[in-house]
């Protein structure tokens, strides 16, 4: 797993920006001038939005989503509705209907891979309420289909040495797992790794909040790297028990989707549709992350922060959660036990 860099900075990204920079220089010498200029920036497309340091509202989201292109085909399931939430037999796991719809995917202000924001239209799906649990993997681990997943043993300062063996830390979330760990667990218990759209849409919905809980950040609210409060900020030095942080759920009520673990998603690490970036790490070489974790900073835990790494590869920070079709035949099969 790579380190990042700081967002880049550019200093006039739309008109916007460019009018904030000329309105105080205005005098009765330059004023025929500059007024001519700004009919013209008031007439160009704005490319960056609002000035810098602001988010664009809802709205202008939405609308910047409706001309953009859609990924994903929506569908109705047939017959009854899909009910809000489900216990999947299989894991006795919680899980939350994400409703068929449009969102904005990407942000404008974000990491250079976080952008272009874009428009995606998702259909209905089921995703856990919290990340898989150690009790969780370790009843995978005692069926055939869980051998050669077992975890990497405990490593480094923060990490109980008996952090998979004793009963302690049963409702933590299973870390030190692989790419392809996480996906033989997801099959077994009859669901999938979630895309990266689906993963965005349940962290952040449709309002185009930077965070789960809204726009603003709230060191209270997950388990992030506050070290340097000594660990005073959220109250966790390492990884905290699944669903520790209820003040911070998703607009649909998910649970730990900034901090805690980096969760695996299905896609590859590429660029998103629009994005001229070119990036030697893209392609079909690395997994995405997504979430943040309990070793990452603010600008590390939003709703639409991206990493990737080797699918091959374990962390002591990188864990997972599942989702499932949402049609009626998949919700039949999550709500049996075998």
């Amino acid at each position: 797993m790579l380190e990042r860099k700081s967002p880049e900075f550019y200093p006039f990204k739309s008109a916007f920006d460019l009018r904030a920079f000329l309105l105080p220089a205005t005098n009765s010498a330059s004023l025929p001038v500059l007024l001519a200029i700004l009919a013209v920036t008031l007439l160009m497309p704005v490319q960056g939005g609002p000035p810098a340091g602001k988010e664009p509202g809802p709205r202008t989201l939405y609308a910047r989503a409706a001309a953009s292109p859609r990924v994903g085909t929506a569908s109705r399931a047939a017959g009854k509705e899909a009910p809000q939430v489900l216990i999947s037999k299989r894991d006795l796991a919680e899980m939350r209907l994400i409703p068929e719809g449009e969102f904005v995917m990407g942000r404008s202000k974000g990491y250079p891979d976080e952008r272009p924001e874009h428009g995606v239209l998702v259909k209905a799906f089921y995703i856990d309420t919290y990340e898989v649990t150690n009790k969780q993997y370790g009843q995978f681990l005692k069926s055939p289909a869980g051998r050669g997943h077992e975890p990497d043993q405990p490593y480094g300062d923060y990490m109980p040495a008996d952090y998979f063996t004793s009963g302690r830390y049963n409702d933590y979330p299973v870390v030190n797992v692989s790419w392809y760990d996480a996906k033989a667990y997801c099959e077994w218990v009859g669901k999938r790794l979630p895309t990266e759209y689906e993963w965005e849409k349940a962290a952040r919905g449709t309002d185009g909040r930077i965070f789960p809980w809204g726009m603003e950040w709230d060191e209270k609210r997950c388990n992030w790297d506050d070290e340097g409060s000594n660990y005073q900020a959220d109250g966790y030095k390492f990884i905290a028990p699944v669903g520790s942080f209820p003040a911070g759920v998703s607009p649909y009520g998910l649970h730990d989707m900034a901090g805690n673990a980096w969760e695996w998603v299905e896609d590859w690490y590429t660029g998103y549709p629009g994005s001229n970036r070119k990036d030697p790490d893209y392609g079909e070489i690395y997994k995405v992350l997504r979430g943040g974790s309990w070793l990452r900073y603010p600008l590390g835990v939003t709703a639409t922060a991206r990493d990737y790494s080797d699918p091959a590869l374990r962390f002591n920070s990188i864990g997972f959660r599942c989702a499932a079709d949402a049609d009626e035949a998949s919700v039949a099969r999550l709500l049996q036990a075998e």
